[in-house]
């Protein structure tokens, strides 16, 4: 394990949140449906990840799973930041 300079930490910190274009409204970065379902057919490899599900299964699946992981992430959106409606 290396350990981390925490000045340089602060100071990437610093310069990485200036040039970020966040207002602190998570909801203008809310993927679409569709942007689920082509970030799902886009998966490589062929090893399970820790859920034990190769990724040609949420390949394959996308269409059904899509809507759930949109759902979940807008779920998260709301109790995160309270946008939307729940």
């Amino acid at each position: 394990n290396k350990s981390i300079d925490e000045n340089l930490l602060k100071t990437w910190l610093s310069r990485v949140q200036t040039s970020l274009p966040f207002n602190g409204d998570s909801s203008q970065y809310m993927p679409a449906l569709s942007d689920v379902e082509e970030a799902l057919n886009e998966v490589h490899g062929s090893a399970p990840g820790p859920d034990g599900i190769p990724p040609r299964t949420w390949k394959r699946l996308r269409t059904l799973v899509a809507p759930i992981f949109h759902e979940f992430i807008r779920l998260i959106d709301f109790w995160e930041f309270g946008h939307g409606n729940c």
